[in-house]
């Protein structure tokens, strides 16, 4: 396995021995070197965005801030829509809708976040 890991340049190596020997001088117990630890991969590791990408709702979504409603947004973005039965349609419907309106919702808060911050 230790052949496949990618090797550390000579800056970053520098930096954890470095690193190691802070910690090591200031005789750190193990709880303190864990939140350490944590700390340095909060700084380095990127986070991805969380949850899952619905692409079809990003369409969708992209769809109704441009003007498109009702039963021309779920004809284009509910696969075989007229071929549902009418029990199946409304539901189908209300589902995209809740997902539209959650995706505007958050948007609304992340402008809100912004323009508190400024």
């Amino acid at each position: 396995m230790a052949s496949s890991e990618t090797p550390i340049s000579e800056p970053v190596a520098a930096a954890l021995h470095e690193l190691k020997e802070t910690i090591d001088g200031e005789k750190l117990s193990r709880a303190s070197r864990l939140k350490v630890l944590a700390a340095v991969r909060r700084a380095i590791v990127l986070n991805g965005k969380p949850g899952r990408k619905h692409d079809r709702i990003d369409s969708a979504y992209a769809d109704y801030k441009g003007g498109m409603k009702g039963l021309p947004l779920f004809r284009k973005h509910i696969p075989h829509h007229d071929r549902l039965s009418q029990w199946r349609r409304p539901i189908l419907g209300k589902r995209l809708m809740n997902a539209i309106h959650q995706r505007a919702k958050r948007e609304r808060q992340r402008q809100r976040r912004v323009a508190i911050r400024q």
